[in-house]
């Protein structure tokens, strides 16, 4: 048997062996526990994040303490893109404000700290960043994961980095282009598809209605 541990990414494996036991039975039950040892904590694609840079952690300690200053909220958005080109970056800075502040973790993947701005603000840039990226031809595919510390959260750089790479996850889990965040302290959950799934949904309801 197997006892799987989610929190640690980690499995211990149990076999019983009795004095009897043929040697090429045990071999056989060795490699079918190793083999299922393997499956239990292999980390799914859409979980594997690059590692922060040591740039992009020291910026969020200096919005983090300043918010403490200013009683404004602070956002931090993590961004993946699939099949993304060499103008990318510039698709995404188009949207940014001076005081933003943009780190590149991958040749896919981008950080953008967005200091004194809430909850529903950040919502409306990335959204105009999405519809940007899914105005392209072909369309880029795009996951957007968001979230927003208050000053009464004293976040750490760590806690609201893996908050957003948490709700990064969840939007991939999607496949197609979404936006998850979680909102501070309230954690509040919630993630946005596109405007053409919200259309076409809308179409189903009417057609419901109308039937």
């Amino acid at each position: 048997m197997t006892i799987p541990d989610g929190k640690n990414d980690t499995a211990a494996g149990i076999l019983v062996v009795k004095n009897d036991c043929d040697p090429r039975d045990l071999v056989r039950k060795i490699s079918e526990l190793t083999s299922r040892l393997a499956d239990s904590t292999r980390i799914p694609p859409e979980q594997i994040l690059p590692a922060p840079s040591h740039s992009l952690m020291h910026s969020l300690a200096i919005e983090l303490d300043r918010i403490q200053q200013t009683r404004l909220p602070c956002s931090l958005l993590v961004i993946d893109l699939k099949n993304p080109d060499d103008q990318s970056a510039e698709t995404i800075e188009k949207h940014l404000q001076e005081t933003d502040i943009i780190t590149s973790s991958s040749e896919s993947a981008w950080t953008v700290i967005m200091p004194g701005t809430s909850l529903g603000r950040s919502v409306k840039r990335a959204e105009a960043i999405q519809q940007e990226f899914l105005a392209l031809s072909p369309p880029v595919t795009i996951w957007i994961g968001m979230a927003i510390a208050y000053a009464d959260d004293h976040m750490l750089p760590e806690e609201i980095l893996a908050a957003a790479e948490k709700e990064l996850v969840a939007a991939k889990r999607k496949k197609q282009s979404a936006i998850c965040h979680v909102s501070g302290i309230r954690k509040e959950h919630s993630c946005q598809v596109t405007v053409e799934e919200r259309a076409h949904l809308f179409e189903l309801i009417n057609g419901i209605g109308g039937s």
